[in-house]
């Protein structure tokens, strides 16, 4: 570990520099994906753009219906839930649903699945909608949750740049950044919270128990109290995940070392914190019967498949299609209708195998248990989730579900190798770095063009079509969008690695 010592100014300065950089070109990046997808065509965004338009005119429950939850919102609003023509059907174009109703200020009611859904993420994203009466409060809520999840991912990425041992774990931040995360950051839907914050609380604690140097170790704490809080107020599940991965680093600790960190005043001031706002989210719970164990109760109409088997079949089912729901977490787009490239899913898995052959080879003792208690976290808890839940509301998980997961433990296991490795960041050659980088903004590149495909031209289109005679276009035009994207991509691996000699983020 290294020892503490003082901290000048321009050290903070330049950490605080990176991290603006970072939030600024990833909000762009999200941005560019809210314009680009058209509205209602992320996974359940309709009841999340209800939802969200409801908590903000102080309707937090709502009264149920046949459907869901009734609440009243505005026009353009409520009729998002009948613009989901595209859903499953990958060669209908975004030309297709009902005109957009005229802008008359009144409120109407409109059905959300999402009614008893925590509201503090729908009150930070939902309040676009009070200001515009048209389309621009759907894109404005849209971009408001894309730039509060890019910040705490740039926070974790400003941790990571801050290791003195930092080149593996900024590839592996690029690594969690996967095609669907990053689609995820575009469209309302609290995932997107739940994954970006999880991710920098776990990085906080995980960079505090390697690196306690006392100037670092109050801001990092401080991050923790606010993403970990924030990720256990987004969706039922969240306390849990937030549980399991703020546990897992103190492993790495002895003994003795666990309880003077632990008595640490700042430590337990940012563990306190987490821990009420995660009894209150678990109050709201069962309050409000969010987690009730009844797919078609808690989504309206919807049916899954393998209601009432047993708790023993839904975990087989659920390990056994591991590399489905890894598939799912690198990216399918839409309602489960836009596969990705297939160099797109080959590239991840060379990256994200890669990593753990290293690991398997690398990691011995208190870290190897780290880097097997995370991987089985992975594994074995949405299994468990699953199995509980398979009985009475039938087989539910979606890749994205596992994400937050995924990227904490992408970004963990790579710093046990790194803290292993005495020189690390040597092994890491410049060459490899671009070689990476190159390749992640290629992946995510092609998985926007794949996007847009599939809803200016239909998924068997041409590509060519999608710039010369589109059936859809997105606001600005797909060859902006996607080039806006592209360069903005290559910037964030610009700042993530080829600083100014001198520039340094570890003091």
């Amino acid at each position: 570990m290294t020892g503490p010592h003082p901290a000048p100014s321009r050290h903070a300065d330049g950490r605080w520099r990176f991290f603006a950089a970072q939030w600024v070109l990833l909000s762009l990046v999200a941005a560019l994906w809210s314009l680009g997808m058209p509205l209602t065509t992320g996974p359940d965004e309709p009841s999340h753009f209800v939802k969200a338009a409801a908590v903000v005119r102080g309707d937090l429950l709502g009264t149920e219906g046949p459907e869901g939850t009734i609440v009243r919102v505005p026009a353009y609003v409520a009729y998002t839930n009948a613009q989901t023509c595209t859903a499953y059907n990958p060669n209908q174009t975004a030309n297709c649903g009902p005109a957009t109703p005229e802008p008359t200020g009144a409120l109407m009611e409109a059905t959300t699945t999402a009614g008893k859904y925590n509201p503090v993420y729908y009150v930070l994203v939902g309040w676009p909608s009070l200001l515009f009466a048209d389309q621009a409060g759907l894109y404005g809520m849209r971009i408001m949750s894309g730039i509060l999840a890019s910040a705490f991912f740039a926070l974790g990425l400003m941790m990571l740049g801050g290791l003195s041992r930092r080149t593996i774990p900024l590839v592996a931040g690029l690594i969690a950044l996967t095609p669907m995360v990053i689609y995820v950051n575009g469209i309302v839907n609290p995932s997107s919270l739940e994954i970006a914050a999880t991710f920098a609380a776990f990085i906080a604690l995980l960079c505090a128990v390697i690196d306690p140097r006392p100037h670092l170790l109050r801001e990092r704490m401080i991050i923790l109290a606010v993403a970990g809080s924030l990720a256990c107020s987004t969706r039922s599940i969240s306390p849990l995940w937030v549980a399991i991965l703020l546990l897992i680093p103190l492993l790495l600790l002895s003994g003795q070392a666990l309880v003077a960190f632990l008595r640490t005043r700042v430590v337990l001031v940012s563990i306190a914190v987490v821990a009420l706002v995660a009894a209150s989210a678990i109050g709201w719970i069962v309050l409000s019967s969010s987690l009730a164990l009844n797919a078609p109760a808690a989504s309206g109409s919807t049916t899954y498949d393998d209601v009432g088997a047993s708790p023993a079949f839904g975990f087989v089912k659920m390990v056994l299609l591991t590399f489905n729901i890894g598939q799912e977490m690198i990216g399918i787009l839409g309602w489960f209708d836009t596969q990705l490239p297939a160099a797109v899913y080959f590239v991840w898995s060379a990256l994200v195998g890669s990593l753990a052959l290293a690991a398997a080879v690398v990691l011995r003792g208190r870290r190897a248990a780290v880097a097997l208690a995370l991987l089985t976290s992975l594994i074995i808890g949405p299994a468990v989730i699953q199995a509980a839940y398979i009985s009475t509301g039938g087989f539910i998980w979606q890749g994205r579900y596992s994400l937050p997961l995924f990227a904490s433990a992408i970004v963990g296991v790579a710093v046990l190798i790194s803290e292993s490795l005495p020189n690390a960041d040597a092994r890491m050659s410049r060459r490899l770095v671009v070689i990476i980088s190159a390749a992640w903004v290629s992946c995510q590149a092609l998985a926007l063009l794949q996007a847009l495909r599939r809803y200016t031209v239909g998924a068997s289109g041409s590509y060519g079509a999608i710039f010369t005679g589109p059936e859809w276009a997105p606001p600005l035009g797909a060859g902006v969008l996607l080039a806006t994207a592209t360069l903005a991509l290559a910037l964030v691996t610009v700042v993530l690695f080829f600083r100014p000699r001198g520039y340094s983020l570890t003091r």
